[in-house]
């Protein structure tokens, strides 16, 4: 396979994240106006949940795939006979799990009883398997393609959230989260359908193997620190402010990981060249490296003079019940460019080294957040929260940054150590 140029790929990415970024805004837009910011604060907070145990059943096979296909080109089909059973076997047990401790772990007490379950099957059951379908394509270098797979089912969520207006404001929440799930499983027989065009897929299951299970332990420890840093801030701030602020930082904090888009595409197009390069050349590490961390910067700002200069349309879009987001889309649109330089760095990371490193580096993110949210949030009201995300996230940023530098040079050094041999014997 001629794999295409990072250049191309990167824009082929960007426009199908395009194509998602206009589907989420329209999301947000709908969600907002549906529900209003209260309703809205105790959604983000049951849902943020669902996505972060919604990382757990897939075990990391995504990432051991983009590890193995160099070297292994039938790694898919071998990889997708004990992921899928292994999926819905978790993933049936953690949904069981979040719908009887969810309700009281969240204080999403705005949420009927029968609404968890259906958060439960889209995403911890459901969508999860989509993302392993686009990683597949993805560690194909088929990135944008991939990358489709999930934005297919957010479009057939837009169209199903604004059906939810034709009910009755009483049934508005259940039938959101019903057309949901309905959504989500038709995006997976899709994925499946698309995929099974590009590359094999074996359905007669195995049980994992034993450095399977170690790996992909450790990706999928990773992976859920990694998600509970960009989710666990709503549950956060519906507990440190209440469910009208939370319900206005979880609609700003879309907008802002919207706004780092552009730089998730060229983080998804990059990775399988970041693997590579670790593995067979160590100056095209090196360059490639610092390339996208001055892209991030470069591009976050831009994007965070964007959203300054947008904010009071936005505002005014959401509705009068958001008019409080002009003390917060300022402070937290410089959040921006961090997000994009940590999650460049936190990629970078995992690709040039073992990922302990980088559960250890997310997971000082997740403490840091802990320790700066609640308080700030409690004291400064929904500001607070603004200056929490954003403190974090710059923290991280400079951190992950100085330990890939760190890492770049503890290799060079090792590669221009010289290699000493015994004299023969005179």
């Amino acid at each position: 396979m001629n794999a295409p140029s990072l250049a191309r790929s990167s824009l082929l990415t960007m426009g199908v994240l395009g194509l998602r970024l206009l589907t989420q805004a329209s999301s947000l837009i709908l969600a907002v106006r549906l529900f209003g910011p209260a309703l809205y604060g105790n959604i983000a907070a049951a849902s943020s949940l669902a996505v972060v145990l919604g990382v757990l059943p897939n075990l990391g096979a995504g990432t051991l795939l983009m590890r193995r296909i160099a070297h292994e080109p039938d790694a898919p089909a071998d990889i997708w006979r004990y992921a899928w059973p292994q999926h819905l076997l978790l993933g049936l047990v953690l949904a069981l799990l979040y719908v009887v401790l969810a309700p009281g772990l969240s204080h999403a007490r705005l949420i009927p009883a029968g609404c968890w379950l259906g958060f439960a099957l889209t995403e911890i059951v459901l969508s999860p398997l989509i993302v392993h379908l686009s990683m597949t394509l993805q560690a194909l270098e088929y990135v944008p393609r991939g990358q489709l797979l999930q934005v297919v089912p957010l479009i057939l969520r837009v169209l199903a959230m604004a059906a939810c207006f034709c009910l009755p404001v009483a049934r508005r929440l259940d039938g959101y989260v019903a057309l949901q799930t309905v959504a989500a499983a038709v995006g997976l027989a899709l994925a499946l359908r698309v995929v099974r065009a590009h590359t094999r897929l074996a359905w007669h299951p195995r049980a994992p193997r034993r450095e399977e299970l170690r790996d992909g332990a450790a990706y999928a420890a990773l992976n859920m620190v990694s998600a509970n840093s960009m989710e666990l801030d709503k549950v956060l701030a519906l507990h440190a402010a209440g469910a009208v602020p939370a319900g206005l930082y979880a609609s700003a904090s879309r907008i802002v990981f919207a706004g780092t888009l552009p730089m998730v595409s060229l983080l998804l197009a990059a990775q399988p060249r970041l693997f590579r390069h670790a593995a067979h050349d160590e100056r095209g590490l090196r360059r490639l490296a610092w390339q996208l961390a001055l892209v991030c910067l470069a591009a976050g700002t831009l994007a965070a003079l964007a959203l300054q200069l947008a904010s009071p349309w936005l505002i005014a879009l959401f509705g009068p019940g958001f008019a409080d987001l002009h003390q917060l889309l300022p402070v937290m649109a410089w959040a921006i460019p961090a997000m994009s330089l940590h999650l460049m760095a936190a990629q970078t990371l995992v690709s040039i080294g073992p990922p302990g490193r980088r559960l250890l580096y997310d997971l000082a993110g997740l403490l840091l957040l802990i320790a700066l949210m609640p308080p700030l949030g409690r004291h400064l009201g929904v500001v607070g929260l603004g200056w929490g995300l954003l403190l974090t996230e710059a923290s991280l940023a400079l951190i992950g940054w100085l330990w890939v530098a760190l890492e770049l040079q503890r290799r060079s050094h090792e590669d221009r150590r010289p290699i000493t041999a015994s004299r023969p014997a005179e």
